[in-house]
């Protein structure tokens, strides 16, 4: 399985949130579990363009990318009976910087 890299994966989800401009659900309000905030006008969700900075930063940054990528690499692996920390391992190793010998 080929993984895509970081600035590849990043380019594509900024693209397709400015084309697509899907509803985000706030990260303020789900992570405290308030029924809104100031931030989403107390909707609890927004738009993509309409969304504020921080929030795309979180959608475009590198660990939503390693978790992105766990997961399909967990699908990845329950599909073709492959053992998952065998694939997962080498990737975590490289995002951290650390090199396989």
């Amino acid at each position: 399985m080929l993984i895509v890299g970081y600035q590849e994966w990043m380019d594509r989800v900024a693209l397709d949130l400015q084309s697509e401009n899907p509803v985000i659900e706030c990260p303020i309000c789900h992570d405290h579990f308030w029924p809104g905030c100031d931030e989403c006008d107390f909707e609890g969700e927004f738009n993509a363009l309409d969304a504020p900075e921080r929030v795309i930063e979180g959608l475009l940054s590198k660990k939503t990318y390693q978790e992105q990528v766990i997961a399909d690499l967990k699908t990845w692996c329950a599909y073709t009976r492959q053992d998952f920390l065998m694939v997962v391992g080498p990737f975590i190793q490289n995002s951290r910087g650390v090199r396989v010998k």
